[in-house]
């Protein structure tokens, strides 16, 4: 009787084993399933954070160089604006000196056109005082754009190499993610036979089907080691997942350092816009207003021949600095209205900048969310393998005790 009540006993904790070991079974072939797919999808948002980087590499390069191009354009504009200073200074001294003659040595001098240069002239001269302040900001900034873009260039090269590397190491967890399948759906599939046969135990102990039972026995050892090599293989595997979590992570905090750079070069970028459209109001607005000088001067020019010859040759000098001055003016106004297409296009490539950064950037953050997840699916199997080790190991020693007892 007791022998029985031993049997039985012996019979539910198999059958509690066999569907621990059928529960565990199947979470791992779930794991490694599952595993695979997180790799697969690691890999896709590591290709298309590539082809985004690509792009985005080609955009900072012609947006470089069109940097350099306005910046230089505006060098161009402060040295002209900087020779008109000059020009006006000079201006200031003849109109002083004329202003300054002798009531005999004046005739024909109109004195109110000569005020009215000098007026024109000081305008001019707190305009061009105004936007060099400004110009000089925007080649300042433009220099500290063009400083960022060597440096976001140069980071780019970096993360191209790290993602070389991760994508290697990404195809590397790939294959063994497909490995691990098809270990585990061996094990399961052994697992399967094994629950089967666990189930048959009592019709085989009242047939007394001791060869049966031996099958059994030997189907839970080998059961036991397999599991034992899925559990030695696992853990390798794991460590090699973590070694690729580590480098996604370091590859998610080098584009949050290139998008940090970005959003700098941006800012200036803004800011540099907004000094541009300040000049362009000065040139448009202030600076036309001076080209009436050169009228007022040619009609002092027309009388020379009346003046003596130190007069003369001030008045000569005054209408040619007054003529180079407006000419001056008209290139600032030229050039000026020239880089309207430039700022343009500027303007475009900053947006596409900005925009495939952050592309890259999500596409590097579904990367690590997916590498995180497949290391995750990664552990499981080893607690599930150790599990299968020691159920194995149960149902031998469970079944050796009913072959005993049979025997005996």
């Amino acid at each position: 009787m007791e022998s029985e009540k031993s049997s039985e006993n012996n019979y539910e904790v198999l059958n509690t084993i066999s569907e621990d070991f059928a529960a565990s079974a199947q979470k791992v072939n779930d794991s490694s399933l599952q595993r695979k797919l997180h790799t697969e999808n690691a890999i896709i948002s590591l290709e298309d954070a590539e082809r985004a980087g690509a792009m985005l590499l080609k955009e900072l390069k012609v947006g470089s160089r069109e940097s350099i191009l306005l910046r230089s354009r505006h060098d161009a504009i402060l040295n002209i604006c900087r020779i008109l200073t000059m020009n006006l200074d000079r201006q200031g001294v003849l109109i002083a000196n004329l202003l300054n003659v002798k009531d005999g040595r004046r005739a024909f001098l109109n004195i109110h056109y000569l005020e009215e240069l000098d007026r024109l002239r000081k305008n001019l001269g707190q305009s061009l005082s105004n936007a060099s302040e400004v110009l000089i900001e925007i080649v300042s900034t433009g220099n500290e754009m063009i400083l960022l873009d060597n440096l976001i260039q140069t980071s780019k090269k970096y993360q191209k190499k790290s993602v070389a590397r991760l994508k290697k190491l990404t195809f590397t967890a790939l294959k063994d993610a497909e490995t691990a399948i098809e270990g585990s759906k061996l094990n399961y599939d052994r697992g399967a036979d094994l629950i089967s046969e666990i189930r048959k135990i009592p019709s085989y102990v009242t047939e007394k089907d001791v060869f049966a039972l031996r099958a059994i026995k030997d189907m839970a050892v080998e059961g036991a080691e397999l599991a034992l090599h899925v559990n030695s293989s696992s853990k390798s595997q794991l460590e090699f997942a973590e070694k690729v979590n580590t480098v996604t992570g370091q590859l998610h905090d080098e584009s949050l350092h290139i998008r940090r750079l970005v959003s700098d070069k941006h800012s200036l970028f803004t800011r540099n816009l907004e000094l541009i459209s300040k000049v362009a109001v000065l040139v448009a607005v202030e600076f036309f207003e001076y080209l009436s000088a050169i009228d007022i001067a040619r009609h002092l020019k027309e009388h020379d021949g009346v003046y003596d010859s130190e007069v003369s040759e001030a008045v000569y000098d005054l209408t040619a600095f007054v003529e180079n001055a407006c000419d001056d003016v008209e290139s600032v106004a030229n050039l000026n209205y020239d880089m309207t297409e430039a700022v343009s296009v500027n303007s475009k490539i900053e947006e596409q900048t900005v925009e495939l950064t952050q592309q890259e950037t999500s596409c590097f953050d579904r990367t690590r969310h997916q590498v995180m997840l497949m290391t995750e699916k990664t552990r499981f199997p080893i607690d599930g393998s150790a599990r299968n080790i020691e159920n194995g190991r149960k149902v031998a020693t469970l079944v050796q005790g009913l072959l005993d007892e049979l025997e005996n």
